[in-house]
């Protein structure tokens, strides 16, 4: 979820970058920003009046965040064509997700 009013930025988090967009969201009169940000497996949309509180709090998340990812991770190997891992990038990128977060979105949902 990508527009013209898009911010892009990073945020500096025990000596590690990690990225984040915010986008404004018009929704019902409300005044929403869709905020993600990876490293903190954050996702969706907040009120903008909020959006300090979440950068106050943010260090904090992704420091939880990416001990937790330490802890959970596991490796699924799949056996693919050239033609199938090529067509699964395209749609990827197409959501604006990587592979994995993109096979796993479709096979969890």
């Amino acid at each position: 979820m990508t527009n013209s009013k898009t911010i892009f930025g990073t945020i500096q988090v025990a000596g590690k970058s990690y990225r984040y967009t915010m986008t404004p969201v018009c929704k019902k009169g409300l005044d929403l920003t869709h905020f993600v940000c990876a490293g903190a497996g954050i996702d969706q949309n907040f009120l903008s009046s909020d959006l300090v509180s979440l950068f106050r709090e943010l260090p904090e998340i992704i420091i939880e965040e990416q001990a937790f990812q330490m802890q959970e991770k596991t490796r699924l190997t799949l056996r693919l064509s050239k033609e199938q891992k090529k067509e699964i990038t395209k749609r990827a990128e197409h959501e604006g997700k990587n592979m994995t977060d993109y096979v796993l979105a479709k096979v969890l949902a």
